[in-house]
């Protein structure tokens, strides 16, 4: 009995094991986008997210973007030609070119560095075979560099002086309330003894 319960736990760890590793192999692939678009919706197929997931703050990253035909799953080529991307991040946005990547026929690319962590979207414009495209993505939020850092490092000469002056705006806060409550009693107390002066008896 002894050796077969030892094969049910030898296979049952790596049941857990080959679980895992399909997991964390379509980790990637879930996290972008599908889309179909074309003329009746249906003729190409897009699939948009960063190029390294999950994304970090001052980690190189870009665009992962693969255009197939839907009618026989090819991969269509040539979009860098007639496709251009504008990344945006809150207020800010930057138009990107769009060029292929070394995955292969279909796919295709641009760099770029995100210095700040959350959300970003892309806008992809041009045409497909003369279609019009106009579509735009969100992609999964840039996350900060602390949540995959080991060890820390040490505060840059920048982060102590934004710690600086976060600090001396509250101090300043802090002492102006201070003063505004130092008048204010002393408003207070010449009101209280006014008060009392005129309400002493006279002789």
């Amino acid at each position: 009995m002894r050796p077969l319960l030892m094969n049910a736990k030898a296979v049952a760890l790596t049941s857990f094991a080959l679980a895992l590793l399909l997991v964390g192999g379509t980790g990637n692939a879930a996290a972008h986008t599908h889309l179909t678009v074309g003329p009746t919706n249906t003729e190409y197929g897009l699939n948009v997210g960063w190029r390294v997931e999950p994304p970090v703050v001052g980690v190189l990253n870009g665009l992962d973007l693969y255009i197939n035909y839907t009618s026989n799953d090819t991969a269509y080529e040539g979009a860098e030609a007639t496709l251009t991307s504008v990344l945006s991040y809150g207020a800010y946005s930057v138009t990107k070119v769009i060029a292929t990547n070394d995955r292969g026929p279909g796919w295709y690319t641009f760099d770029v560095l995100p210095t700040k962590s959350g959300a970003y979207a892309v806008r992809l414009m041009g045409t497909l075979r003369g279609w019009h495209l106009d579509v735009n993505v969100t992609l999964d939020d840039v996350e900060a560099r602390s949540t995959v850092e080991f060890p820390l490092t040490d505060p840059t000469p920048s982060d102590l002086q934004a710690a600086n002056a976060a600090l001396q705006a509250q101090v300043g806060t802090a002492m102006l309330v201070a003063a505004v409550g130092v008048v204010v009693g002393l408003v207070g107390l010449g009101v209280g003894v006014a008060a009392m002066r005129r309400s002493r008896p006279k002789p």
